[in-house]
């Protein structure tokens, strides 16, 4: 992919091969693009391992005034260590967050991601869990965004339950499709946690 264009706004990727290491979104002005945010991905061989963001680009701060990042670590068992780091705009001094995620894939797919926030006594803990269709994701044969990890982009299937628990309760959010006859989605349909009123809709275009 090289880019995607609204009537406001633009995202541009970078490839190295067939890895994205780049995206860029733009604010679109009387015509002129504006930086608003960028990542950049860093990989070891076919695996992610870190994502660095950086937004609000102005005069003062032309490379970003608030900048951030994610490492990811790879567990023995399966899993996926997701630690986060901020800088501070004025220092320039890095410190770590005080949550962690850990992830779990089965099949190119998100299924489970536990996030705890380690500054609270005793730990919050946010558990969620992922179920998918066996039909074809839109982004599927896109070059690069089966290595993105926990994004959705990244899944190979298609979203169609979303549940989220902890100390505060369960939620939970459901996604239907319309597909054409080679199994992808033509038509998404998210809902809120009531189950029957609709959040957002979303069309493809093959």
């Amino acid at each position: 992919i090289v880019s995607i264009v609204s009537n406001n706004s633009k995202t541009e990727y970078t490839y190295d091969g067939n890895k994205i290491i780049k995206e860029s979104d733009y604010d679109i002005v009387d015509g002129k693009a504006a930086k608003t945010y960028e990542v950049v991905y860093s990989y070891n061989l076919e695996k992610l391992t870190s994502v660095a963001y950086a937004e609000n680009f102005t005069s003062q701060f032309p490379t970003g005034q608030y900048k951030g990042r994610s490492v990811y670590t790879y567990n023995t068992d399966g899993t996926i260590n997701k630690e986060s780091y901020s800088t501070n705009a004025t220092t320039g001094i890095e410190t770590k967050n005080s949550y962690l995620e850990v992830l779990t894939f089965q099949n190119g797919n998100l299924i489970k991601k536990v996030d705890s926030q380690t500054a609270s006594e005793p730990v919050y803990v946010i558990t969620r869990l992922y179920e998918y269709d066996t039909n074809n994701s839109p982004t599927k044969n896109i070059l690069g965004f089966s290595l993105l990890l926990d994004q959705d982009e990244a899944d190979v299937n298609n979203l169609l339950k979303h549940t989220d628990t902890s100390t505060s309760g369960t939620s939970v959010y459901k996604t239907t499709y319309e597909y054409n006859s080679d199994g992808f989605p033509t038509k998404k349909t998210e809902f809120r946690t009531d189950g029957t009123t609709i959040n957002s809709t979303t069309e493809y275009t093959y």
